[in-house]
């Protein structure tokens, strides 16, 4: 985060690596610059600037990730997850991953980058720590977790979270399930998630 005066020199300073720019008040996307080039990067710092008080006086610059993007889904018991299932949907507009993003155009299911070593990392080095700082601060959780996943060339990042099914994900899980889906959501619910599984076709 740079304050509007300096955010050029500041940006440099840190070798001009590429970013996405957004203003501290920007919501729902509005005053987003995305950039996977440093000259981009700096052309909306720019726009921003020469607008008086756009986005306040602060202006936000986050690494741009490379990689995979996946969405990955897990059932919580307050103390233990169960590994549900992952899937991926189509972002960009044009043909060959293509043009600005959406929110995501048809999907399938399971992503083919979440093989077992995959899903492994994500449970040990997200999931699992995710579980263990709320349970710590006396607010455990127990439910849906939907993990928003960039698999970068070092490993796993973690985007965001949700706490729901997701869509159009769902819609590309759940006809993989061999069996009902309320068996499968139980254990999150009765601390049963160490030993529960969920079968699914593939």
């Amino acid at each position: 985060m740079f304050h509007r005066c300096c955010v050029r020199q500041s940006f440099r300073a840190r070798k001009g690596r590429a970013g996405r720019d957004q203003g501290r008040r920007a919501r729902g996307g509005q005053g987003r610059h995305g950039g996977d080039e440093p000259r981009r990067a700096e052309a909306a710092i720019d726009t921003i600037s020469q607008v008086p008080r756009q986005g306040g006086e602060r202006i936000v610059i986050e690494d741009f990730l490379e990689g995979e993007e996946v969405s990955f889904f897990a059932l919580c018991d307050g103390t233990h997850a169960l590994n549900f299932a992952s899937a991926q949907d189509h972002k960009r507009v044009g043909e060959g991953e293509s043009g600005p993003n959406t929110g995501g155009m048809g999907a399938y299911s399971p992503a083919p980058v979440m093989d077992a070593k995959m899903t492994e990392r994500v449970m040990q080095e997200i999931v699992a720590p995710t579980l263990k700082g709320m349970s710590a601060i006396g607010a455990p959780f127990k439910g849906v977790l939907f993990a928003g996943l960039m698999l970068c060339a070092d490993g796993p990042r973690l985007i965001e979270y949700n706490v729901r099914f997701g869509d159009p994900e769902t819609q590309a899980m759940l006809p993989r399930l061999d069996e009902d889906l309320l068996p499968c959501c139980l254990p999150a619910w009765k601390d049963g998630c160490r030993s529960a599984q969920c079968a699914f076709c593939h």
